[in-house]
């Protein structure tokens, strides 16, 4: 059986929400191609799984 792993998390965040996200750790992408230039385009964002707080007790 092939094993499956997780590197980290991505969103689409909306403009106004990147502070948000940023806050916990994320990091913004580059969009290399698929923008659609009719509709406002989110901005991708990625937090390695490393990067995550552990479980409080």
């Amino acid at each position: 059986m092939a094993e499956l792993g997780c590197v980290g998390l991505v969103v689409d965040s909306k403009r106004e929400a990147t502070e948000f996200y940023e806050r916990y750790g994320f990091k913004s992408l580059q969009v290399l191609e698929g923008n659609l230039p009719e509709h406002p385009a989110p901005i991708p964002m990625f937090l390695s799984i490393g990067s995550t707080p552990k479980k409080r007790s």
